[in-house]
């Protein structure tokens, strides 16, 4: 039998290993085959020709026997070692969808176990001030009790009445700010749903978005959703739920806590405690965090004794600018 030409050793190589980089694969096939090649350049070259990497006129020439498109070459630069693919989440900030205008920022409803009262002057505070340009929902707007992990009242309301209970806060949200634009980003309680999907209903997890977008209608209202992972930015400023910052301690209060785990300047609810710190860096960048009381009713069954408040935020944006102001409701009074 006749030894195998160099093209044959090539093409048959490249059939062997066609997600192999071009010089690992030279340096393989020159230590196998040293008698039938002068240098592991000249296998690299020869793999190039038969793979189209030399230039249109030598395409054309061999067209009919590429064994490697281009482009599959070309996927292979940012991977010289052939490692085996990388599971790799997209992940990133989102821009804060207001760049000029006033708005009420509300976190931490827990409906059904919402406080009347408290949005009551939230409302009037939004108002009063000028809130009327967005509405940013900062999380745990309902509880999602129903598919919590933990115990539950057995009478609580169910699934779908929660939600029902839902809709009718937005509608009123919509009412009586007619012209904002409303923002409403995931909690950890919003999540509930994803996570009792993955442990109970993974078949049903390509209709997660419809199970709860869908039936609160957020797209036919307008309404932004925004993941519960996906923190949104203004200028320096950094908006979250709270729960992103695993283990993020309280102990002295919130904000700090958040700016100790961040080291940015941030904007939080999950706490339910009004509170802000300040620092400034050994090059002078003064960073300040802030996180929101909530708009919950302040003993639960589930935590009767805590160090909560009632409270909320507005937001004054002018491009990367931007003012907070972080409100307290005592009593069901507000105090400024």
């Amino acid at each position: 039998m006749a030894p195998a030409s160099k093209s044959d050793i090539i093409k048959k190589m490249l059939v062997e290993y066609p997600k192999m980089p071009h010089r690992q694969l030279a340096r393989m096939i020159y230590k196998k085959y040293k008698d039938s090649f002068t240098s592991e350049e000249t296998v690299r070259t020869r793999i190039r020709y038969y793979t189209g990497c030399q230039g249109t006129s030598h395409r054309a020439k061999i067209a009919p026997e590429n064994i490697r498109p281009p482009e599959v070459g070309a996927a292979l630069i940012g991977n010289p070692y052939g490692l085996p693919e990388e599971h790799n989440d997209a992940w990133a900030p989102m821009r804060f969808p207001i760049q000029t205008g006033k708005g009420l920022c509300l976190f931490d409803l827990h409906y059904p176990y919402h406080s009347i009262r408290a949005i009551t002057l939230a409302i009037q505070y939004g108002h009063d001030t000028g809130c009327k340009d967005f509405v940013f929902l900062g999380g745990d707007i309902h509880d999602n009790a129903d598919l919590s992990k933990f115990d539950k009242d057995p009478e609580v309301r169910k699934y779908k009445e929660e939600l029902d209970g839902l809709k009718i806060f937005l509608d009123v949200i919509q009412r009586e700010f007619p012209k904002a634009k409303i923002i409403y980003k995931k909690g950890n309680h919003e999540v509930r749903t994803d996570h009792f999907l993955r442990r109970k209903a993974p078949e049903l997890w390509g209709l997660k978005k419809f199970i709860w977008e869908g039936y609160l209608g957020l797209e036919e209202r307008g309404i932004i959703s925004v993941e519960a992972d996906i923190p949104l930015t203004i200028g320096k400023l950094n908006i979250i739920h709270g729960h992103e910052l695993r283990g993020c301690s309280t102990a002295v209060n919130p904000a700090r806590g958040v700016y100790l785990k961040s080291m940015e300047c941030m904007m939080a609810g999950h706490f339910h405690k009004t509170s802000m710190h300040t620092e400034t860096s050994f090059s002078r960048r003064l960073d300040t965090t802030w996180s929101v009381g909530c708009l919950c009713n302040l003993s639960p069954e589930w935590m009767r004794v805590n160090k909560w408040n009632q409270g909320f935020a507005s937001l004054d944006i002018d491009g990367d600018d931007f003012t907070i102001q972080n409100e307290r409701i005592i009593e069901g009074m507000m105090v400024r």
